[in-house]
């Protein structure tokens, strides 16, 4: 029972977080649907005239962090030319000297993760990683 009080709310909290992601050019909502890129939903963008016909577009399109998979600023990157991700945090050091994924991240010390890898490696190929 504890364990399920303990899902909803990391649930409740994750949704919450996505649903208040905003486009930083505009500040219309971006709401996920992929973890590579995203798009906001601005009025302004949506509609656009061509040929005498109205066709729907999509807004500002956005890169997502490869870590966080939250939408990334208009700031430089890092970017991974093996498989294209980008990410704007580089993944925790102690994700890379770990023999298999944890089952149990709370076991985990805390400062483990707090320590940025010393060389930006991508976290999906491991690949060092360029700024873009």
């Amino acid at each position: 029972e504890t364990l399920s009080a303990e899902v909803k709310t990391s649930l409740t909290s994750s949704e919450t977080a996505l649903e208040e992601e905003k486009c930083p050019y505009c500040a219309a909502p971006v709401h996920f649907h992929s973890p590579e890129e995203a798009f906001c939903q601005s009025p302004d963008q949506n509609k656009k005239k061509m040929k005498d016909k109205e066709r729907l577009d999509q807004g500002h399109k956005l890169e997502r962090c490869c870590v966080s998979m939250q939408v990334c600023p208009p700031t430089p990157l890092w970017f991974c030319k093996c498989c294209n991700r980008m990410t704007l945090e580089l993944a925790p050091e102690a994700l890379f000297a770990l023999p298999s994924f944890p089952t149990d991240l709370k076991s985990l010390p805390e400062s483990s993760f707090s320590k940025v890898a010393s060389k930006p490696v991508c976290l999906f190929c491991g690949i060092l990683l360029q700024r873009k």
